[in-house]
């Protein structure tokens, strides 16, 4: 299980790099400081948001490791530190987003099937 986790890291890590690229490369014009400002937000936001998912895949990892007994409660504490990690990230980026009048360009979709 650990080479799917590992990939699922490198695709976060990537797709947070990508998008932070497409701020960057947006922002090239002139736009004031305002924007500015907002667009490093942004950037600080996904950078912290980024670091929390792939802290969170070092804990699912942990997980698999600790066996039946202990994996539930290593897992809810990865969660845990991944949650604290990532809501003053989620709160940066929406600020950021807001003084620069940008988009959101990273987002996610789950459905289940049953």
């Amino acid at each position: 299980m650990a080479p799917i986790v590992n990939g699922f890291a490198v695709v976060i890590v990537g797709c947070t790099v990508l998008t932070i690229g497409r701020y960057l490369w947006r922002g090239a014009r002139r736009r004031g400081w305002r924007d500015r400002i907002g667009r490093l937000l942004s950037i600080a936001g996904y950078l912290e948001t980024g670091m929390a998912l792939f802290v969170l895949t070092r804990f699912i990892l942990a997980a698999f490791r600790a066996g039946e007994s202990n994996s539930h409660s290593v897992f809810i504490h990865g969660l845990l530190v991944s949650l604290g990690l990532s809501a003053p990230g989620v709160a940066m980026a929406l600020v950021g987003l807001r003084m620069a009048k940008e988009e959101v360009l990273m987002t996610a979709d789950v459905n289940a099937s049953p």
